[in-house]
C-alpha cells in the first residue's frame, strides 16, 4: 500500500493520513471504526527475502510489548495481515512530534537524550 492507502480500510481501521515512512514500511494515522479511537497503523508491504527478517523482528517485538503493562510502553491493539499479504501493527496514537524530530531540533547531551527515552 502507498499514498493511495489514505481513505482505505485495513481490517477495522480506516486510514486517515500518512505520518512517516522508511525502508520497512509506512506509518499512518487511522481510526478504529469499532471503537472510534485514533491509532497508529504501521503497514509492512508483502515481505521479500531482504526485509522478511526485519519485519518478523518488529512483529515479534510487538507481540512482546503487547504482553507488558507499563506506563512507558505504548499499547499494541492488534497485529495482523491483510488478504494481499500486507502485515500491520495497530498501536496507541500519541500526539506530538516524533523522537527523531525532537532530537534533530536542538543538540542535546547524551544524558538528556537518555532522559527523554526513560
Amino acid at each position: 500500500m502507498t499514498d493511495s492507502a489514505v481513505g482505505m480500510r485495513v481490517g477495522e481501521f480506516e486510514i486517515i493520513r500518512e505520518l512517516s515512512r522508511d525502508e520497512s514500511g509506512i506509518v499512518y494515522e487511522a481510526r478504529d471504526a469499532a471503537l472510534g479511537r485514533l491509532v497508529t497503523l504501521r503497514l509492512f508491504p508483502a515481505a521479500t527475502k531482504q526485509n522478511s527478517l526485519e519485519i518478523d523482528g518488529l512483529i515479534s517485538s510487538a507481540h512482546a510489548a503487547a504482553a507488558l503493562d507499563h506506563p512507558n510502553i505504548g499499547v499494541i491493539y492488534q497485529v495482523g495481515q491483510t488478504a494481499d499479504g500486507t502485515r500491520f501493527i495497530a498501536s496507541v496514537r500519541y500526539d506530538g512530534e516524533s523522537l527523531t524530530t525532537s532530537l534533530q531540533k536542538a543538540p542535546r547531551s547524551r544524558g538528556s537524550q537518555c532522559h527523554m527515552l526513560s
